[in-house]
């Protein structure tokens, strides 16, 4: 085998093995498009690869940096369009996979954020004791403020709240400097994952 075909095969291999490694390292999906902001960060890193995110998240370009974010989806629902726009206001979302369930991410006066579509009730179920045995007690249609909740063994409309159950971990990182604010309140975080403080910023985060 002469010397340039040598060569040859040898980059030839190198390609295939980075190609493989560069697969281990990604997850299936795209991320979401990038957010507007007004304020630019310091290229701060939260991640280098997918597999340093938790879940199916994946490691996206965020702000100059680099943050672990929900693979982009679109949900069911309507947004309500706006009566006026005011002035461009930070994206709390871009995606309707990075907010909380049943929310989708639209345009308000000023940037987009995470809301209810239309027929949907906003706020969240409050924390429920858990249920001894199986409850297959459907509740009726709420009226508004209202969702149907697991409650003594049984599904009721109860009052919602802002926030869902469960604590953040305690951040103990000391923060001279102000990062990435990857959420601005649990209607900003997919799933249970609640709007905790994460290194110098805040980021959706199991609770516990």
């Amino acid at each position: 085998m002469q010397v340039t075909e040598k060569v040859v095969l040898l980059l030839l291999l190198i390609s295939q093995c980075s190609c493989r490694l560069f697969n281990g390292l990604t997850k299936q999906g795209v991320c979401p498009p990038a957010r507007f902001t007004t304020q630019v960060s310091d290229g701060a890193k939260w991640c280098n690869y997918d597999l340093d995110c938790a879940g199916n998240k994946k490691c996206c370009v965020h702000n100059r940096g680099k943050v672990c974010k929900p693979p982009a989806a679109v949900r069911p629902g309507i947004c309500t369009q706006p009566v006026s726009v005011i002035k461009n206001c930070d994206d709390k979302c871009t995606s309707d996979s990075e907010c909380a369930p049943n929310l989708k991410c639209c345009f308000l006066k000023c940037g987009l954020d995470c809301v209810a579509p239309a027929g949907v009730i906003p706020g969240f179920c409050p924390p429920a004791p858990p249920n001894i045995g199986i409850c297959l007690l459907p509740c009726k249609q709420c009226p508004y403020g209202k969702k149907c909740c697991p409650k003594n063994c049984r599904d009721e409309c109860v009052p919602t709240v802002p926030e869902k159950p469960g604590r953040c971990l305690l951040n103990s990182i000391f923060c001279v400097r102000a990062s990435h604010q990857m959420c601005s309140g649990d209607n900003t975080c997919p799933g249970d994952e609640k709007c905790c403080s994460y290194m110098c910023g805040s980021s959706c985060l199991p609770v516990m």
